[in-house]
């Protein structure tokens, strides 16, 4: 797969490509005008090209270029400059807005609204994406063309008050508590709305992309649920005590404008897209969960292959953390004091403002539910699973061996019990076979780059330490394999890895 992202460098653009990246591609991102600031951290891992989405040849230069499969159209013209330029508008813009909402599905009732709701837009900027919609179905049903048309209620998240400004309400709120600055706004407080995460957006998109065998073409993608500034204020309060937050009561704190209000019916987005909101104000107020009283803590040793999977997760997943070395050949990890941490005294264990997890497979399965973004687990059950065993099979059919050769390693090469190298040897061989079938047919173990594959990275690298070269699909893998390059910015793991790769045995 190869996407072009038009509008790349906004606000929904750069989050997809950010999750694109993290998942192994190198996306295209076309905009009209070249602002970086929302894909510094991936700058290098993307395409970006100036251009202008009405020139039709110019386009066509770049689909054929690139060796375009799959477009993520989201380039458009605000309210305030479609109205001014609706020509421009209509040229421009997509997907599908609501309008004006009435009736059950409004104040108080809120029957959630489904696809099959009339859309009835009350700008140019609803009437664009109306029309754009329609155009794509219509290319869908007449044409054969893969097309999805996914409809978002508000969206909040990272450059959106900067981008958007006063139609950023949620940003505004969530970033003034951050500053230190006041935010006061006179009604509306108890208005309820659905109110999506730019980060599930993302999500939406990437799974859209993949999507197949789709019975129609457009899709709701939400929470399924009601919130109201005063749910934002009331968590932020609890994460920045000393914020000022003034919110009115009533509804409607668009004070007229757009009465859209509405709760979204994501089943259809569930059932075939396999969609589900991986973020909400309690664990994403800011966009990951915030640590309020500094990075967590993780306690490891450097060597360790369990340790080294965990710090990889809180790599791929651009997560703070404190290094707490527990040295092993000091037998730190008997002391009393750490004891209280890790009661088996081993390593890894984490501390995350002041609950404890510990065992690595468990740990990352907690950074997982904590920290959803990246994703690191497929989206259906039945992979999510898969990857689960595939985990399970490192920690009990792989790894044990690993151990019994390193314990061997230490010992003088007079004591060593040369059968029982030899044993452990042959047994890791057939566990890389079972894995390399695994692989066949497939980039990575389960669909995308999983905790599946974080856990047998480390374990690549031993087979480099004990002389043993991995299976050929490995060799192809840049992100299994931590000696080979890859593209992804965040794959800092060869630096991990490498230190010990090529330390004494």
């Amino acid at each position: 797969m190869k996407t072009l992202i038009t509008g790349g460098t906004g606000v929904n653009g750069a989050s997809t490509a950010r999750l694109l990246v993290s998942q192994g591609q190198r996306p295209v991102l076309l905009d009209n005008r070249v602002d970086l600031s929302l894909i510094a951290d991936i700058v290098e891992d993307v395409d970006v090209v100036t251009g202008d989405i009405l020139d039709g040849a110019a386009l066509q230069e770049v689909v054929a270029a690139h060796g375009i499969t799959h477009i993520v159209h989201m380039a458009a013209l605000m309210p305030g400059p479609a109205e001014a330029n609706p020509a421009a508008a209509i040229a421009i813009g997509f997907h599908a807005f609501i309008g004006d909402v009435r009736g059950k599905h409004a104040h108080p009732d809120f029957v959630p609204l489904d696809e099959s709701h009339p859309p009835n837009p009350m700008d140019m900027y609803g009437v664009t994406k109306v029309c754009s919609e329609t155009l794509g179905n219509y290319y869908r049903k007449r044409y054969g063309v893969d097309f999805v048309a996914l409809r978002y209620p508000s969206i909040y998240g990272p450059g959106k008050l900067a981008r958007h400004g006063v139609l950023a309400l949620y940003g505004k709120v969530i970033e003034d508590a951050m500053a230190g600055r006041e935010f006061s706004i006179p009604r509306g407080g108890d208005q309820r709305n659905d109110v999506v995460y730019v980060g599930d957006v993302a999500h939406s998109i990437v799974l859209a992309l993949n999507a197949e065998g789709l019975t129609q073409g457009t899709f709701n993608i939400g929470t399924g649920r009601g919130v109201t500034l005063k749910d934002f204020a009331a968590v932020l309060k609890r994460i920045f005590p000393d914020s000022r937050i003034d919110i009115g009561p009533g509804l409607d704190f668009r004070e007229g404008y757009k009465q859209s209000y509405c709760i979204f019916d994501i089943g259809k987005a569930r059932e075939q897209l396999g969609y589900e909101p991986q973020y909400d104000l309690e664990r994403e107020p800011a966009g990951k969960k915030i640590q309020e009283v500094g990075p967590m803590k993780l306690y490891h040793f450097p060597p360790s292959t369990n340790s080294l999977k965990v710090r990889i997760a809180l790599l791929e997943k651009g997560l703070e953390f404190e290094s707490v070395v527990i040295d092993l050949t000091k037998k730190e990890q008997k002391d009393p004091e750490y004891l209280k941490i890790h009661p088996f005294g081993q390593v890894p264990a984490l501390d995350d403002d002041g609950f404890i997890v510990y065992d690595s497979t468990v740990i990352n399965e907690y950074l997982e539910d904590e920290y959803p973004h990246p994703s690191l687990l497929p989206a259906g059950s039945e992979d999510r699973a898969r990857a689960r065993l595939m985990e399970d099979y490192r920690d009990n059919r792989l790894n044990p061996h690993f151990v019994t050769l390193i314990h061997e390693h230490r010992k003088p090469e007079e004591e060593r019990d040369a059968a029982l190298i030899r044993e452990a040897h042959g047994n890791i061989g057939a566990a890389f076979a079972v894995v390399e079938r695994q692989l066949q047919g497939r980039d990575y173990l389960v669909g995308s780059f999983s905790l599946a594959d974080i856990a047998y990275m480390p374990d690549v690298g031993l087979l480099e330490r004990f002389r043993r070269a991995p299976g050929p699909r490995f060799h192809q893998r840049g992100r299994m394999d931590p000696t080979a390059a890859h593209p992804v910015q965040l794959f800092r793991h060869k630096k991990l890895v490498k230190p010990f790769v090529r330390g004494p045995v």
